[in-house]
């Protein structure tokens, strides 16, 4: 039993480790704490308002609430809370629902309205927020306020569509969020402003990724083939854009070379044969066979 099951489960274990506990990742430690008989009506009425289904103590979750049976299993299910507190819990799930109900029709009814669109994105709800995030309608100003939300995922939804105005995603490739810059680049459709900016990125992998599909930007791929990082490199290599000439400095200064590329020149190829120790890749080279590389002479094959 791992230590923290045990605390779940120890009956003088104090409610604000409890109110932890009922996030825990693993799934029984959680039951286990709202299970527990020192968990309050306050905690259990936290999780049946959270927005993820997945802290929904049992029994809460779909609850009908004029249902005898529900309440009867519901009141079995926390012995040991008070059948008021259990009611007052139901009674908040009961108002937030009413509560998300009367948004959804203001919101359906409002809009279309400038200022209650400002509303939305300064105190809207998550939901609210990340729909204007998501939408291609959304009128710039209003971008302008998302792209500085505190919820990162706001953040990112913005970054995921292409056709944002330019000073709207320059914001975002400063973002301190790698998920919000990585989310900035799209296979050819990135505009040259934000990859000159991602090309130099703190985040490898925002630089691996543009390095392997940048498309047409030669000078983006000469920078990336001088990177720090012999994956970046190798990803340079790997792409079929990446201008013959880096190829060729690629394998002489670095000793990198994609195989899958079919742009690597024949003389390169023959040129790593030739000067490779390594069975593995030798191996890999011979399976393309001579058809994929026919200008290389039969006797660099056969030595």
């Amino acid at each position: 039993m791992g230590f923290k099951r045990e605390i779940a489960e120890n009956p003088n274990t104090p409610a604000t480790i409890l109110r932890k506990l009922v996030y825990e990742r693993d799934k029984y430690n959680r039951y286990k704490a709202t299970k527990n008989p020192s968990v309050t009506a306050d905690i259990l009425a936290e999780l049946i308002n959270s927005e993820n289904p997945e802290y929904q103590p049992r029994r809460l979750y779909n609850f009908e609430y004029n249902s005898y049976k529900d309440w009867s299993e519901f009141w079995l299910e926390y012995p040991n809370v008070s059948s008021l507190d259990l009611y007052s819990v139901l009674l908040s799930k009961e108002l937030a629902d009413e509560n998300t109900k009367f948004n959804n029709f203001i919101v359906s009814k409002y809009s279309d309205i400038p200022q209650f669109k400002i509303y939305l994105a300064n105190k809207g709800e998550k939901k609210y927020r990340l729909s204007l995030a998501r939408s291609s309608d959304t009128p710039v100003y209003i971008l302008e306020k998302l792209a500085k939300d505190n919820d990162v995922d706001i953040r990112i939804a913005l970054a995921k569509l292409h056709n944002r105005p330019l000073h709207i995603l320059l914001k975002l490739s400063q973002d301190s969020d790698v998920r919000v810059r990585q989310n900035l680049y799209k296979y050819n459709q990135t505009p040259v402003e934000i990859l000159e900016i991602l090309k130099s990125d703190e985040s490898e992998e925002i630089r691996k990724l543009i390095a392997r599909s940048c498309k047409n930007i030669s000078e983006v791929l000469i920078h990336l083939s001088k990177d720090s990082s012999n994956e970046v490199k190798q990803n340079v290599a790997k792409n079929s854009n990446t201008p013959v000439e880096i190829l060729e400095k690629l394998l002489r200064e670095d000793n990198i070379f994609s195989i899958s590329n079919h742009n690597t020149p024949s003389h390169v190829v023959a040129e790593k044969i030739v000067s490779t120790k390594d069975s593995t890749t030798l191996h890999k080279i011979l399976e393309r066979s001579l058809k994929t590389y026919p200008q290389i002479s039969s006797d660099v094959w056969k030595n």
